[in-house]
C-alpha cells in the first residue's frame, strides 16, 4: 500500500515510521509512505499556504490554490484520481470497521493533513474528499492524526502481522 501524506511538516513522520510494526511493513515493502510538503506548491515567496476563512471566521485555512495543485500533481503521476482523507476533529469518526475498509480497499491513496482551522472547503467538494476524524478532540496539526491512522490501517495489511493475531484482535470482525 502506498499512501501519500499531504503536511506541512513531512519531518514530523520519519521518526515514527522507522519503528516498530510500521517500520517494519516499510523495510518489508508492505507500504510505501511518500510526503509532499504543501509549502512546496505556495506562490508567496514566504511559502506560506494560509489565508482568513471567507465568511468572516476566526482563525486561518489552508487556502485552495496549493493544495488543489498538490492533489492534481499526485493524480498525474499516479495516472488515476486517488481516494482522499483529510484528517480533522469535524469528520467521521473512524472505528476499526472504517480502518479495515481503508486496509482493504485501494492500494494507493492520499492523507491530507490538516493544518489551522481546516482547509478550504471548496477543495474537500470539488476532489470528494473524504473527512475523518480519530476523536472529538482537537490537535495541533493533522499530522499526528495521519500517523494514527495509518498505523491502524498499515498493521491490517497482508504478511505484516500473523493472521491468527488479527483474529484475536479487540475491534476486528472481517479480517
Amino acid at each position: 500500500m502506498k499512501i501519500h501524506f499531504v503536511t506541512l511538516f513531512p519531518e514530523a513522520f520519519p521518526g515514527y515510521f522507522s519503528e516498530s510494526i510500521v517500520g517494519r511493513a516499510i523495510r518489508e515493502k508492505r507500504f510505501e509512505p511518500v510526503f509532499h510538503n504543501l509549502a512546496d506548491y505556495s506562490t508567496r515567496p514566504t511559502r506560506r499556504v494560509d489565508r482568513r476563512p471567507y465568511g468572516g471566521f476566526p482563525g486561518m485555512v489552508i487556502e485552495p490554490e496549493p493544495l488543489a495543485r498538490l492533489l492534481e500533481e499526485i493524480d498525474s503521476g499516479a495516472g488515476k484520481t486517488l481516494p482522499k482523507i483529510v484528517l480533522t476533529p469535524r469528520g467521521t469518526r473512524v472505528e476499526q470497521s472504517i480502518v479495515e475498509e481503508i486496509a482493504l480497499g485501494p492500494d494507493e491513496l492520499v492523507f491530507v493533513c490538516g493544518h489551522y482551522e481546516g482547509i478550504d472547503e471548496r477543495v474537500i467538494e470539488y476532489f470528494g474528499i473524504r473527512a475523518l476524524s480519530i476523536g472529538d478532540y482537537v490537535l495541533s496539526s493533522g499530522e499526528i492524526a495521519a500517523m494514527v491512522l495509518s498505523d491502524a490501517v498499515v498493521r491490517l495489511l497482508p504478511g505484516v502481522i500473523a493472521e491468527e493475531s488479527l483474529t484475536e484482535e479487540s475491534f476486528s470482525e472481517s479480517l
